[in-house]
């Protein structure tokens, strides 16, 4: 049979506990209780059960929602998912600061269909019409 926890024996218990699942460090409550801190970080590892992170209501991302899965079981302390859950915002962010994939609206079809109609409209003004088909082709758009 194993040695039993120090921190689970002291009367205070309840209240590392609550520190400990608010976010405090281990450090400074092991300095504030008087307990070692190799003690506390081994009874956080294997008695307090951290608080889960609220999941969203809906996740349109599939990325998204495997990343807050992960952050759930990295917050456990498993240092295997730690790395993956690294590993996912590594991904996430990759995604997020992509470069927007480029079109060329000069060959979309909706602006060909618009190009053609504000030229027809402005066939009884041909002055206009010649400067609006100029700066269309100077701007790559004809």
């Amino acid at each position: 049979m194993g040695v039993p926890c120090t921190v689970c024996s002291l009367p205070l218990a309840g209240a590392i506990n609550e520190l400990l699942r608010g976010g405090r460090s281990a450090r400074a409550i092991a300095a504030d209780f008087g307990v070692g801190y190799d003690a506390l970080t081994r009874h956080s590892r294997n008695h307090v059960v951290k608080r889960a992170a609220p999941v969203p209501e809906s996740v349109d991302d599939p990325l998204d929602e495997l990343v807050v899965a992960l952050r759930v079981r990295a917050l456990a302390g498993n240092p295997s998912d730690t790395r993956e859950y690294r590993l996912a915002l590594a991904a996430q962010a990759d995604v997020r600061h992509a470069a927007p994939p480029s079109r060329d609206l000069a060959s979309e079809p909706e602006w060909i269909r618009i190009r053609t109609m504000m030229l027809a409209a402005l066939d009884p003004f041909p002055e206009a019409r010649i400067a609006i088909a100029t700066a269309l082709s100077a701007a790559g758009l004809d």
